[in-house]
């Protein structure tokens, strides 16, 4: 048994538990998302073909009879499988009207693929030896992966900054490890375009790529656990409000009756406990207010000189704080939980922000000095 049969013998199996992993984790997600649904089963699905192509490499030798023919094998799965693993992250976390393209652009590149394999089938009378094509179909592969690497990492930053900006839930941490693990992914797969050619070079690449893969599939599941249906509705813009939310100011800005509206009802949703719901965000407060989502924005941008997010966060940091030194019965997971945290480590991390301490170093330290 050589050694390039037991790598290949490795990622089968890694990769077959990691397409199981994400069917059975279907069982472990607290809500359905259909999008996160289409994007778990896409992953899931690349993940047993990826296994089929490694079980079949190992009964027919392809990469065996020689770097060239394996070369070629590698190309033509690989490229649907990395396009595929792209588009379920790209899919998951696109906001905007790109899906169509991206799934054009990856269809064409994979067409021209193949066309460059069928002349280089036809006209090399040494069969799966196809000569200068294979680099033809290289130069294809790294193209396409190139592509969906740079649209999906501009895609997370815009991403990103829509849960910065209309969100408080804890889910920056997800997004930064959905960031890397696809990057460490992408990079290794554009590595993967040497290490197909040269054999040793592919002892080194393989074992990343399948810790890049577990990371990320790791990640993936992560981050489903911790979204919420109320996140699809970002996209949706104003299509599911009540009409009076519908309603669009004329006003550049507000006027005081306006703002004095919005505070009063902004202050009686706090004195009822609001924040409270870890999961409230901008779009359902609009809603549950009754206030048009341009004009709440215009009060926290123009009035208050902030943002939902760290005004929000501001109101959950001082009921905290007074519970603290008010309630010492309670522990921090129930103080966290209390005021509004998604996790007892989001509300460490926000006194370690905002004060340079953790929360009982800061009441201790309060208590101190008085």
């Amino acid at each position: 048994m050589n050694t390039l049969f037991l790598v290949q013998f490795a990622c089968c199996i890694i990769v077959s538990m990691l397409g199981l992993i994400l069917v059975l984790s279907r069982f472990q997600i607290r809500w359905t998302n259909h999008r996160y649904e289409v994007s778990r089963w896409l992953l899931a699905f690349s993940m047993f073909v990826l296994a089929g192509h490694f079980v079949l490499q190992m009964v027919y030798g392809f990469r065996a009879k020689g770097d060239a023919i394996g070369a070629v094998v590698n190309v033509l799965f690989y490229t649907p499988i990395s396009f595929i693993i792209s588009y379920a992250t790209y899919n998951l976390i696109c906001y905007r009207s790109g899906r169509k393209k991206f799934v054009l652009v990856g269809c064409v590149s994979y067409a021209l693929i193949l066309i460059c394999f069928f002349f280089g089938y036809k006209d090399t009378p040494r069969g799966m030896h196809i000569g200068e094509w294979l680099y033809v179909m290289l130069a294809l592969f790294a193209v396409t992966i190139i592509y969906c690497i740079y649209t999906t990492v501009i895609e997370m930053r815009y991403h990103r900054k829509i849960i910065e900006e209309n969100t408080t839930e804890d889910l920056l941490p997800f997004d930064r490890y959905a960031y890397a693990s696809y990057g460490m992914v992408g990079f290794l797969i554009l590595a993967l375009v040497g290490a197909i050619c040269y054999r040793p070079f592919l002892y080194c690449v393989a074992p990343l790529i399948l810790f890049s893969l577990i990371f990320f599939t790791i990640t993936f599941l992560g981050y489903g656990y911790n979204m919420i249906p109320a996140e699809v509705r970002l996209e949706q813009e104003t299509a599911d409000e009540p009409l009076e939310v519908l309603e669009v100011s004329d006003e550049v800005g507000l006027s005081s009756e306006k703002i004095s509206i919005i505070e009063s009802m902004l202050t009686s949703w706090c004195d009822k406990g609001g924040y409270r719901d870890s999961t409230v965000n901008m779009p359902m407060l609009s809603v549950k207010l009754g206030i048009p989502r341009n004009e709440l924005s215009l009060y926290f941008e123009n009035y208050l000189k902030s943002s939902f997010r760290i005004w929000l966060s501001d109101i959950r940091f001082k009921e905290a704080q007074r519970m603290l030194l008010e309630e010492c019965r309670y522990s921090n997971d129930t103080i966290s939980s209390e005021c509004g945290f998604s996790s007892h480590a989001h509300l460490y991390k926000i006194f370690k922000a905002k004060t340079g301490f953790t929360p009982g170093q800061w009441r201790d330290s309060v208590r101190k000095n008085r």
